[in-house]
């Protein structure tokens, strides 16, 4: 309706109003004459007069739940609603209306089962379906968001809109490679509209370990939106992965200087930093990370601890590694750092029980756990446990110094000069220069000449 044929109704229905005020009629015209014209507050007005006149009309309270919708008033728009579907509750444009108005005050529970009623009235809804996806997601609720993206699709094979948001549900699945599809159905088709499906299909890849593939994505998505900090991060990531250092740690810099708070942008430089021995700067990085993160992974926590290891804060390390422990119980390397934080702070049983739970999992580092719980057993003088580590050790892992000097201590300390003589030769043919092993060399071959 245009302007001035808006007013003139307007004028009409108040004229006639002036003289016949209980006229429904008039009121109800010339309110939507007002939406027309964006005027929600006398169209509110109107609407009111309308249901003191008609207290019952489950339209009228309708109309003016639409007019307290429109004017961003969502919880009195609720209040009509619902008065209507009391009144009339096979009416399902107020469940759908309702719906909008729950989603707009993020009450989303609320707004799925509104969304849902409406679609039983009306299945073949793809509206009703994305806004009902579109919530699903904010419950995170993925796997029926992404179904009912998936129903809007098979409506209407170009709507675009859902791919996209099923794209963004799939990554959020690590569900790479149909994430990587859909939103190449969007770039390919309405790019422009979903500029962000650059940044989306370029995270699917690096997700991937598709780096080529992801990096003309994410320097396109730089280009697009220069100021959002993800792909930044994923930039980094991959330049990370290629070993472009200097690259990598530039990106993580310039996302922390668009968003200082992002927790997995510190956690990444902290990354680089630990890469490159810089332990300070890195134990900096993850204490952020920890700090922005409130649900931080055991990750974070592991990888902090294996710093204070390095920096001989073996306390920090312990309590860091624990932590992580107890949030990711799978994630095997963090035993492996906890026994070794234990061994640092001489607490020998922990860190035989950490080293042991370790060596249960399958792991290419098998010899190196040995090796540890070997040293560990030394400390605690059983010498005989440690001598089969060190063994072990050198049967997974192959010709060491370290282990032959290590077992050799072990033989000596059982009596078994002979061997240990054998052990500390072998180190010497590997490491000719190491003192500490002739000198231990010289000992037994005195000890055998007694």
């Amino acid at each position: 309706m245009s302007v001035e044929n808006a007013q003139q109704i307007i004028a009409r229905c108040t004229k006639l109003i002036k003289t016949e005020p209980n006229l429904v009629e008039p009121h109800v015209e010339r309110a939507f004459a007002y939406v027309d014209l964006k005027d929600f507050r006398r169209a509110i007005d109107d609407f009111s007069t309308a249901i003191r006149l008609m207290p019952k009309s489950a339209e009228m309270h309708f109309y003016r739940g639409c007019a307290h919708g429109e004017a961003g008033n969502y919880r009195r728009a609720i209040e009509d609603f619902s008065v209507a579907i009391k009144l009339d509750p096979d009416k399902p444009n107020c469940y759908f209306n309702r719906a909008d108005a729950y989603r707009s005050l993020g009450c989303h529970q609320k707004a799925v089962a509104d969304y849902t009623k409406y679609l039983g009235y009306y299945p073949r809804s793809a509206d009703a379906y994305y806004r009902r996806a579109c919530e699903y997601g904010e419950l995170n609720q993925l796997r029926e968001a992404a179904a009912d993206f998936t129903r809007v699709i098979a409506l209407d094979p170009d709507d675009y809109a859902s791919y996209f948001g099923r794209g963004l549900i799939r990554l959020d699945l690590c569900d790479y490679r149909r994430a990587a599809a859909d939103l190449t159905v969007v770039i390919d088709n309405a790019a422009e509209q979903y500029p962000p499906a650059f940044a989306g299909r370029g995270d699917a890849y690096v997700s991937l370990g598709e780096y080529e593939r992801a990096l003309p994505d994410l320097n396109r998505a730089i280009e697009l939106e220069p100021e959002n900090a993800a792909p930044y991060i994923n930039r980094g990531r991959v330049y990370g992965t290629l070993n472009d250092k200097e690259k990598s740690m530039k990106d993580f810099t310039r996302a922390l200087e668009l968003e200082p708070d992002n927790a997995w942008a510190h956690f990444c430089l902290g990354v680089m930093y630990f890469d490159a021995e810089k332990y300070k700067a890195s134990l900096d990085e993850f204490n952020a990370a920890i700090k922005n993160d409130e649900n931080a992974s055991g990750r974070y926590y592991s990888l902090r601890g294996r710093t204070y290891n390095l920096l001989d804060e073996y306390e920090a390390a312990v309590a860091d590694l624990e932590k992580a422990a107890a949030l990711e119980p799978s994630y095997k390397p963090t035993y492996f750092y906890l026994g070794y934080a234990y061994f640092g702070a001489e607490n020998y049983e922990a860190a035989l029980k950490a080293f042991t739970h370790y060596i249960r999992f399958k792991s290419e580092d098998k010899p190196l756990a040995y090796y540890w719980r070997g040293a560990v057993r030394m400390e605690m003088k059983d010498y005989r446990a440690a001598l089969k580590d060190f063994t072990k050790a050198l049967e997974l892992g192959g010709a060491d110094g370290e282990r032959y000097f290590q077992r050799g201590r072990a033989y000596k300390e059982l009596g078994d000069y002979e061997k240990a003589l054998a052990d500390f030769e072998k180190v010497l043919k590997l490491a000719p220069d190491r003192p500490e092993a002739r000198n231990e060399l010289e000992n037994c071959r005195r000890l055998l000449s007694q």
